[in-house]
């Protein structure tokens, strides 16, 4: 039977390993430290791992793409599409590519840059159209461009995805963010979108 506390509650424990263990072994880093701040909510914590493994291998993409991620819940947005940015262009061919167009749709909308937001959405969702984060964002990206009938178009395709989402279950997802606003305004999309509570 699947207890997602239980999981939660192993993954930091092996998180912090990993970086304890890790300390000179880029992907135990950046691996490490962006669970740490996803499921522990240790934002700084796990940025000071992904920077080290930077430090380690500037050129691992991955570890771009994580510190992207990172740089968006810390509340610095621009900061992280240029994270993005380098990670797309050390691995223009990577298999997660969408995960940077994804995060750079991510960091326009924190930026209250809608249109951009929208733009990279869509790429998102060409690049990976079965991952619900992708759909998640496109929604919000296009709720906030005042483009509703694409907004619940993608909550639709979003929900075939992840049937079980919900307002209440997405809320812990987004507990990392340092700026309440920002994730105020993700959920105030999203359930203009139709995502229910």
């Amino acid at each position: 039977m699947v207890d997602p506390a239980r999981d939660i509650a192993e993954g930091k424990i092996l998180a912090r390993r990993a970086t304890a263990l890790g300390r000179d072994d880029p992907t135990a880093l950046w691996s490490g430290g962006f669970a740490l701040a996803y499921l522990a909510g240790e934002v700084e914590t796990g940025a000071a791992h992904v920077e080290r493994a930077l430090v380690l291998n500037p050129n691992a993409a991955a570890a771009w793409d994580v510190s992207g991620w990172l740089r968006i819940y810390l509340g610095h947005p621009d900061e992280a599409i240029e994270c993005f940015a380098r990670a797309m262009r050390l691995s223009p061919l990577d298999s997660f590519f969408y995960f940077g167009c994804t995060g750079t749709a991510f960091a326009h909308i924190c930026a209250r840059r809608f249109g951009e937001a929208a733009t990279w959405a869509i790429r998102a969702t060409h690049e990976q159209s079965n991952w619900a984060a992708t759909w998640r964002i496109a929604a919000i990206a296009y709720v906030l461009c005042g483009r509703m009938a694409e907004a619940q178009a993608a909550i639709a395709r979003m929900r075939e995805i992840d049937p079980d989402l919900r307002i209440s279950t997405y809320l812990p997802i987004t507990s990392p963010f340092r700026r309440s606003e920002d994730r105020d305004l993700c959920i105030e999309a999203l359930q203009q979108a139709g995502l229910p509570v």
